[in-house]
């Protein structure tokens, strides 16, 4: 436990905080430029039938197609794995275990990715 609390209810309420405090600094530090430009009139309708030929163009490139689905097939094991933690423990490895492996299979993985 930390300050009372179990660690993860700890962590979930210092994220949150963390969260809310980078949201806080940047709507008080960042501003975002007012562009002063001929506003676009057309409406969402309009936009949408004028590009549908150009969508429709790149969804008919064989090579844009197989991309696309890799990365729907890609990435759903990926977050399966965000389950892992809890998996281990629940099959019997104690907190920190599952945490060391946990911390092992992210860095292989960071490492993997250069």
């Amino acid at each position: 436990t930390i300050a009372g609390m179990p660690c993860w209810q700890f962590a979930l309420l210092a994220m949150s905080l963390l969260s809310a405090l980078v949201g806080l600094l940047v709507s008080v530090f960042v501003s975002e430029p007012q562009h002063k430009t001929n506003a676009d009139e057309r409406s969402m309708q309009t936009i949408l039938r004028e590009e549908a030929p150009t969508l429709m163009r790149i969804f008919c490139i064989p090579t844009f197609i197989v991309i696309i689905g890799q990365g729907i097939f890609g990435t759903a094991p990926w977050f399966a794995f965000s389950y892992m933690t809890s998996w281990l423990e629940l099959n019997c490895f104690s907190n920190k275990q599952a945490a060391t492996i946990k911390a092992f299979f992210n860095g292989g993985t960071a490492i993997a990715g250069l």
